[in-house]
């Protein structure tokens, strides 16, 4: 399945959509109307959605939602939370502007549209950046490039979905956060994952708390136990990890033995393999150019 094109970007693709001053907008029936099947979130705040409709009683919907015709109806393209409340409100009608937008455009629409308001959990980003990655049979890199974010974000938030489903569902509720996860996912062993999440919910562990207590865990056999020179070398591969994540984009373990050792370096997929290998050969050949340069009269 070839490529699609990647356009001029999610961002571009929602304003050319929003309602202007040429538009016919229509007072539609709030009856005739029906959610984004593709809408990523699944969750409305309803605190947030009550302020809303309060706010419609007193002003009306200020900005009309856009739809496309669907099925002798219509189906919401942007706008879900305004259509939501209004019915709470008790609006029969709300202002719409009809579009003509496909099934790839409505996906993409509902996600940058919450993206853009901050209003998915990390758990809905992913499950919607997964929809995206197979539906536009894009690489990571691309799908970055497209919705504003920097690749190894774009790649860590898909990581969630490898987490099993209940230290997912903490994710999706907020009972632990992004960052959590992200350590989490480090932890071999779904049981063990299970168990750290819990940890977390229930001693309310900042994410440093969580390291550290993963650090306390960690045993070195080969390295005398409760010397000086085994803390320090421990801090000296945990900064070399860190320093070797940033460069990477992605988590990567020290094994340091006496005589051996490894470095084991984490991928999720072929395009990322494929990006971590082009990195890789890129810094050998700069090294193999620096070694020719010193050797040039």
């Amino acid at each position: 399945m070839p490529k699609k094109g990647l356009g001029k970007g999610l961002q571009a693709l929602l304003t050319d959509i929003e309602p202007n001053d040429t538009d016919q907008i229509l007072e539609i029936d709030v009856t005739d109307l029906q959610a984004n099947q593709y809408q990523p979130r699944r969750t409305f705040d309803p605190e947030k959605l009550g302020e809303l409709a309060e706010s419609i009683k007193e002003n009306g919907v200020i900005q009309p939602i856009i739809v496309r015709r669907f099925n002798m109806a219509y189906e919401i393209v942007a706008g879900e939370r305004r259509w939501r409340a209004a019915r709470m409100a008790g609006l029969k009608t709300i202002p719409a502007v009809v579009r003509e937008v496909d099934d790839l455009g409505m996906m993409e629409l509902a996600l940058i549209e919450n993206i853009q308001r901050q209003d998915l959990n990390p758990l809905e980003e992913a499950q919607a950046y997964a929809k995206l990655l197979k539906a536009m049979d894009l690489t990571q890199e691309e799908l970055a490039l497209r919705i504003g974010k920097s690749r190894p974000l774009v790649a860590n938030t898909l990581r969630l979905l490898n987490l099993p489903s209940k230290v997912q569902d903490m994710v999706a509720r907020n009972e632990i956060s992004f960052g959590h996860a992200k350590v989490i996912m480090g932890i071999e062993g779904a049981t063990e994952q299970e168990g750290a999440a819990e940890t977390v919910y229930a001693e309310d562990l900042s994410v440093r708390q969580l390291e550290d207590m993963l650090r306390r865990k960690i045993k070195k056999p080969d390295v005398p136990r409760g010397t000086e020179k085994r803390a320090g070398r421990n801090r000296q591969i945990a900064s070399l990890e860190d320093e070797l994540k940033q460069e990477l984009g992605t988590l990567v373990k020290i094994k340091h033995g006496k005589k051996k050792g490894s470095i084991t370096i984490e991928y999720y997929g072929d395009d990322e393999l494929e990006r971590l290998l082009k990195l890789l050969r890129r810094e050998a050949d700069e090294t193999e150019s620096q070694r020719a340069g010193k050797f040039t009269v």
